[in-house]
């Protein structure tokens, strides 16, 4: 499944290093139904920047599948696997309130 995540408070493990990397990061990245992205989080940001990584918040961002006439868009939610119908009014306020937080710790 493919899916949109913002990684933030990324602390990397450059050993005194000076290295511009982010500090947060929006990715498209594509993992199994069943993945904790507490965990396989740090291999995809590792993998993508080339550092390791001692700890980051993460939350999946909905998609907006399609924009439909009349102003109804249809997001799709990478939670629940479902797509859901909004008026353009009603999804800036529900794409600025998706999942929780979660934060790991290595």
């Amino acid at each position: 499944m493919n899916i949109k995540v913002l990684f933030s408070d990324i602390e990397w493990d450059v050993d005194g290093a000076d290295c511009n990397l982010p500090r947060e990061v929006t990715l498209d990245v594509c993992v199994d139904d069943d993945a904790d992205l507490s965990i396989e989080g740090a291999d995809i940001l590792s993998d993508k920047f080339g550092y390791c990584v001692k700890g980051f918040s993460y939350r999946t961002l909905p998609r907006i599948a399609h924009h439909y006439p009349g102003g109804q868009v249809a997001v799709f939610d990478p939670k629940s696997s479902t797509y859901d119908l909004y008026q353009d009014e009603t999804c800036d306020e529900y794409l600025g309130n998706v999942d929780s937080i979660s934060a790991a710790e290595f």
